[in-house]
């Protein structure tokens, strides 16, 4: 089977490597169950740390810290993504979390709501995700990600346009 990607095609090289092969129900309820300690670790956090006050301030730093540094120990050995994504997944709910917090600081009565729908948002689209992932064969192929990454920085730029427009009109 020929394959464009360069780690499959690295790993075909590699003799007397040993691996356990990823099924792809197993990545999907995998990332489902990721997903789902995020959302209860950013929920938690969020019930616990709605007063901002410095502790919830210096948590946010620490989460901050602790997800970046967890970043580059998985990019870089990549075996220890098993034992360190829980972990990440906490990090990451506990920063989701802190920014809703923010966001009702900064729009009262309205800042949950329009974190709490956005967070929404994207969890049904993880979600739809994994299910094609799993169920239906979607793969992604090089032209649906070079499209994907124009779309991703095209709504970048847009929402930086108009959040700065935004700013600058509130002023």
């Amino acid at each position: 089977m020929r394959t464009s990607n360069i780690v499959f095609r690295k790993l075909r090289r590699m003799e007397g490597y040993t691996y356990d092969t990823a099924t792809i129900s197993g990545v999907s309820i995998k990332s489902t169950i990721l997903l789902l300690i995020t959302l209860v670790s950013a929920c938690l956090s969020i019930i616990f740390l709605s007063a901002l006050s410095m502790q919830s301030m210096l948590l946010y730093a620490l989460a901050t810290i602790a997800t970046v540094v967890l970043q580059l120990i998985i990019v870089f050995k990549p075996t220890s993504a098993k034992n360190l994504s829980i972990p990440y997944a906490i990090c990451e709910g506990l920063i989701i979390g802190v920014i809703c917090d923010l966001m009702e600081l900064a729009l009262p009565g309205e800042g949950f709501a329009l974190a709490g729908g956005a967070l929404m948002i994207t969890i049904g689209i993880v979600l739809a995700a994994c299910i094609l992932y799993s169920h239906a064969g979607l793969r992604a192929k090089s032209g649906f990600i070079k499209f994907f990454i124009i779309l991703l920085l095209g709504f970048s730029i847009a929402s930086a346009f108009f959040s700065l427009t935004a700013l600058i009109i509130r002023l």
